[in-house]
């Protein structure tokens, strides 16, 4: 019943770190009036199978939580085990920042990448 942004990002992903800003913005402003965002910690998206580096992995993510707590992102945060295949199966992200835009029966309005006016996109659609 909710318009929910998910944000595919990665700690070590600076564009994915400029957004967040917009982001908390755009939270704030209209998730009283039923919009929800769903953080996608994607560290280990990559176009290769291999497994990722363990040691990788558990630096990475440590990252990703403290930004998440150091720069007010109030909203869920999925980690990197499960957003990956999140973004990769279902989702099809090659690149990252990634943002899917679903509208209140769960369906894809938008897909917003890097160089997207994401305010603007959102806010329309919202509108």
């Amino acid at each position: 019943g909710k318009y929910v942004l998910i944000d595919f990002w990665a700690s070590w992903c600076k564009p994915c770190l400029v957004d967040i800003p917009k982001l908390k913005e755009l939270y704030q402003k209209h998730k009283d009036s039923g919009f929800e965002i769903l953080g996608m910690d994607a560290e280990t998206l990559s176009d290769d199978d291999a497994a990722p580096d363990p040691d990788f992995v558990r630096q990475q993510t440590e990252q990703a939580k403290k930004i998440v707590a150091t720069r007010g992102m109030t909203w869920t945060n999925a980690t990197t085990e499960t957003a990956v295949p999140i973004a990769k199966n279902i989702f099809s992200v090659k690149a990252l920042p990634t943002k899917i835009l679903l509208d209140r029966e769960g369906r894809l309005i938008a897909r917003i990448g890097e160089k997207d006016d994401l305010l603007a996109i959102v806010e329309g659609l919202l509108k």
